[in-house]
């Protein structure tokens, strides 16, 4: 289960007198001050910048923040709006002025290491992120981190700002095997093998309650598990679109977003190109 979310470094935060941000505006004012008071010797915010699934998973967040969303419910491309041009704006500027030098290749991995290593005030990025940062086989920020849901711009919402996606196993109808398909996923997705799971490698995304309240969890991640808690509470399941043409329209905004991070284009041109795009799509 993922419940995208945003973690901080406290003693960063408590150094230059922040407070946890709320709003995305409070996000880029918070980064813009990390980056000022340390003389650039901490990034403001780190984020994936690499074009396509990498930084539209991200940027869905700010979309829906704002307001916005990929499609509208008559089925049509929702990118040429002002929520839309407004949201990516502030992401594309957030990382081009408080950011990591080459942010614009940062997939996943690059955005966990930079921030575990603690050279960054500020991350968004997936729930097992937070497996990552309070792992101390591989992090610098364990015990340093403060986890909150994802922020809002606006109470006029059409969806939350945080993603709710499920991995999930699956028995095919002409499987020769059903009983034992059905057997393993069973076993396989039982408490106990979740919460062995902990031991094995950073896992925060299960999906049994029991392992949730488990005192390994707490242990190991009660770090964030209530802002994990909220965010999965308020979790949007249309965060990226989910129709047969998905990989199509978030090729088609993943191109927009590194136009605009780029400084290539605006973020109304750049949406409006890719709105067309996707409208051409969604009319197939």
């Amino acid at each position: 289960m993922d419940a995208k979310g945003a973690d901080a470094g406290k003693d960063i935060f408590e150094k230059y007198g922040i407070t946890p941000p709320k709003t995305f505006t409070e996000v880029v004012a918070a980064a813009k001050t990390v980056k000022e008071k340390s003389n650039g010797e901490t990034v403001g915010i780190t984020m994936r910048g690499a074009q396509g699934i990498q930084n539209v998973y991200v940027w869905a967040g700010w979309l829906w923040g704002y307001g916005g969303e990929f499609i509208t419910k008559d089925g049509g491309s929702a990118l040429a709006t002002d929520q839309a041009a407004a949201s990516l704006e502030a992401f594309a500027g957030a990382l081009r002025d408080y950011g990591p030098v080459g942010v614009a290749n940062f997939g996943w991995e690059e955005n966990r290491v930079l921030f575990q290593s603690g050279k960054a005030a500020m991350t968004m990025d997936a729930t097992v992120n937070g497996a990552f940062n309070e792992d101390p086989a591989i992090s610098s920020v364990v015990g340093k981190v403060g986890y909150v849901p994802l922020p809002v711009e606006t109470d006029k919402l059409k969806g939350g700002s945080s993603s709710l996606a499920v991995h999930s196993l699956y028995v095919a109808s002409a499987s020769q095997n059903k009983e034992a398909a059905w057997l393993f996923a069973s076993w396989a997705t039982a408490k106990e093998q979740q919460i062995k799971s902990f031991a094995i490698a950073p896992n925060s995304g299960v999906t049994s309650l029991a392992a949730l309240n488990s005192e390994e969890f707490n242990k190991r991640y009660g770090a964030f598990k209530d802002a994990m808690l909220a965010s999965i509470d308020a979790g949007n399941p249309q965060y990226l679109p989910t129709v047969e043409a998905a990989n199509e329209i978030i090729n088609n905004a993943g191109i927009a977003v590194s136009k605009v991070l780029a400084g290539t284009a605006t973020a109304k041109d750049a949406l409006a190109e890719a709105n067309a795009a996707n409208d051409a799509v969604l009319g197939r």
